[in-house]
């Protein structure tokens, strides 16, 4: 076997070496898309349970998809798991929030995550904790504050000293 039958049988096993992978890669991206359609449609129509089974699955795979994130806090908040909830919700903050829109339970913004997150500890029963995330909403500009007040989420909190000098 001459150095040119070497050489392009080594072309030929890196080509489709190569094409086998893209092709893999193809259909992972096209089941993700699939998946997490299957997951903001689930979310979109407060099917908790079942969005929170696809989107712990999808988080896993990717890491890096705010969006994913959004939805699994709104659904595990939706389901009372307020830490998970708070866990994902920040997640989604640090990977530069989320612009989903159509979402009834949810508002895309960096403060209404902020909002939520503090409503979420609130739940939770850490007065501290929701305190902080009030105030870190605030900041960035909240026009629902005064609606705040009467809100379930604070009703452990509406008479509450420290909760009251936030609306002033």
């Amino acid at each position: 076997m001459n150095i040119a039958s070497v050489l392009l049988l080594i072309f030929l096993n890196i080509s489709n070496a190569f094409s086998q992978t893209k092709s893999i890669n193809v259909e992972n991206t096209i089941e993700y898309f699939n998946l997490r359609n299957e997951a903001v449609s689930l979310v979109q129509n407060e099917k908790w349970k079942e969005s929170i089974t696809i989107l712990e699955n999808l988080t896993k795979l990717n890491q890096n998809d705010a969006d994913l994130f959004y939805l699994l806090g709104l659904s595990y908040y939706q389901v009372e798991k307020y830490q998970k909830a708070i866990t994902a919700l920040k997640k989604t903050l640090d990977l530069g929030g989320t612009i989903l829109r159509g979402i009834s339970t949810g508002s895309a913004p960096s403060n209404d995550i902020m909002i939520k997150i503090a409503k979420a500890y609130a739940k939770d029963g850490d007065k501290n904790n929701a305190i902080l995330w009030l105030r870190k909403g605030f900041a960035l500009r909240y026009d629902e504050k005064p609606f705040l007040i009467g809100n379930s989420a604070f009703k452990s909190l509406n008479e509450d000293e420290d909760f009251k000098k936030l609306f002033g």
